[in-house]
């Protein structure tokens, strides 16, 4: 039987004492976007705010205390950032407007600007797509789709005209050769459009859902194993259980401003546990694919809530743009599997979308 002696007790808090100050040493919180004791970081983007620059914004601790990153820095000048993916705690990237590409590979105490393909210069990056550290995929408006294979060393650019010229919204790699690009054509009316390519990119299928269901526009899709979502405005989607063999009409129960709330981003914690951020404050979830929902009070009736992720089925960060003026952006988190939402900080600029760490081998 092991017995505590009051030297054992002395032994651990010196111990405890000494890691704890090795953390502190040097490292003084508003220069180290590095936690010594790696927790849930995240890291968030959103508009240009009043100091003129394009928002990225570090949390250590799962949305309870921010710093801001890239402050000043010349190439987010007047830029509005849309999307960010943060590969591990040290490599993240993020995609704006201006055809604007940015990435970090220390934890963001430092960005850089990547050069993509300047055919449009002024063309706004929408979303980013990776698996692993050097298959990327970007997608953003005028039919805009690029694609590199070695980390952004050089750029595919696909033919705008596969897309319609249209605003694509979303992109979503399921693996390095699967991948979904959908948004919105402006060829008559505006409609949805899907594309989907098995052989990265090398060709491209169109994706016509039952009922005509491309009379909605589309903002990105979600894969979890056979589970693939499309999902757009108006609350509608679609899925598919068969790895996008056949596809079911659905939307969720939710009201927005003009009927139902856009569905701005949805991410799968599996096949059927799926969260996702709405219009008009709607945080919602589902753990049994859709078939019901849960909506609880957010406080934030008069946001679109943009982005969301989930640290793991219980924690999760959400973050949107107030709809009027000012157009604040409010960071919201849940530690209890969606059931409640706290406000931690509501930013003065909107905000768009969140990223955990992916902690993704980078070997």
């Amino acid at each position: 039987m092991f017995v505590v002696s009051k030297k054992h007790v002395l032994l651990l808090v010196f111990v405890i004492a000494t890691v704890v100050m090795a953390c502190k040493k040097d490292k003084p919180i508003a220069q180290t976007p590095e936690p010594c004791f790696k927790s849930k970081s995240a890291w968030i983007v959103g508009f240009a705010d009043s100091t003129g620059y394009g928002t990225i914004l570090y949390t250590p601790d799962g949305g309870q205390t921010f710093q801001r990153q890239a402050a000043g820095l010349a190439c987010l000048k007047d830029v509005d950032l849309t999307d960010v993916w943060a590969v591990t705690d040290q490599l993240i990237w993020v995609t704006g407007s201006k055809n604007t590409l940015l990435k970090s590979t220390d934890g963001g105490a430092n960005w850089q600007q990547v050069t993509v393909p300047n055919g449009n210069a002024q063309a706004d990056l929408y979303c980013i797509s990776m698996i692993g550290k050097n298959e990327i995929f970007i997608s953003g408006d005028s039919g805009t789709v690029y694609h590199s294979s070695n980390a952004g060393d050089t750029w595919n650019v696909f033919d705008h005209n596969l897309f319609a010229d249209g605003l694509m919204q979303g992109v979503c790699a399921v693996t390095a050769n699967e991948v979904y690009v959908v948004g919105q054509t402006f060829v008559g009316d505006v409609r949805g459009i899907i594309r989907h390519t098995k052989d990265g990119g090398a060709t491209w299928d169109s994706i016509a859902p039952p009922d005509d269901y491309n009379r909605n526009t589309w903002i990105n899709a979600a894969v979890n194993g056979n589970t693939h979502v499309i999902y757009g405005t108006t609350s509608h989607y679609i899925v598919s259980t068969d790895n996008g063999l056949t596809w079911r009409n659905d939307s969720m129960p939710f009201a927005g401003g003009g009927g139902g709330a856009d569905i701005n981003h949805l991410i799968m914690r599996g096949p059927n546990h799926w969260w996702a951020a709405l219009d008009q404050g709607h945080l919602v979830q589902t753990t049994d694919a859709g078939k019901n929902w849960s909506d609880p009070r957010t406080g934030q009736g008069i946001s679109f809530m943009l982005g969301i992720d989930a640290w793991d089925d219980n924690y999760a960060i959400a973050v949107g743009s107030v709809f009027g003026w000012p157009m604040n952006g409010p960071i919201m988190v849940s530690n209890n599997g969606g059931l409640s939402w706290t406000r931690t900080l509501l930013y003065h600029k909107g905000l768009n979308k969140v990223s955990f760490t992916k902690n993704i081998s980078v070997q």
